[in-house]
């Protein structure tokens, strides 16, 4: 699936989460329009959004941001979901739930070594997951 394509899936599923959570919830896009025909995995992004917002914004009063962020440098995407939620905290002993657990998997089976999902507190608050893959545009893969 192409990165413009999955930020569109993304944006039908925070719609959905912005009438549940209403003005509570701010999403701000940062995303290079250079990385549109960037191939990724299909729904690559939707479980880490719905992590930040259920984790992280809905556990914080008052009105939290989620940072979507794309980006490339030396042959790899860089995609970032940044909250601004409470951050990681010791409630689940360092265990990463369903969402990431398969997240992490499905990168390893697509691309071994080569992809990796990191999550990490933010700099001031909240949580950070990145995902780095190997660069491919569309029109690009060589045919099995």
């Amino acid at each position: 699936m192409t990165l413009a394509r999955e930020v569109e899936c993304l944006q039908l599923y925070l719609a959905i989460e912005r009438a549940r959570l209403g003005e509570r919830l701010k999403v701000e896009w940062a995303i290079d329009p250079a990385l549109d025909d960037v191939l990724v995995p299909a729904f690559i992004l939707q479980p880490l959004a719905e992590n930040a917002v259920r984790h992280g914004i809905a556990q914080t009063p008052g009105a939290g941001t989620l940072r979507i962020a794309a980006g490339a440098t030396d042959g790899m995407v860089t995609l970032e979901l940044a909250d601004t939620g409470p951050g990681l905290g010791t409630s689940r002993n360092g265990r990463s739930g369903i969402g990431l657990a398969n997240t992490r998997a499905r990168l390893e089976q697509l691309y071994g070594d080569a992809a990796a999902l990191r999550l990490e507190n933010g700099p001031r608050r909240g949580a950070v997951a990145t995902v780095t893959l190997p660069l491919e545009r569309q029109g690009t893969m060589v045919a099995a």
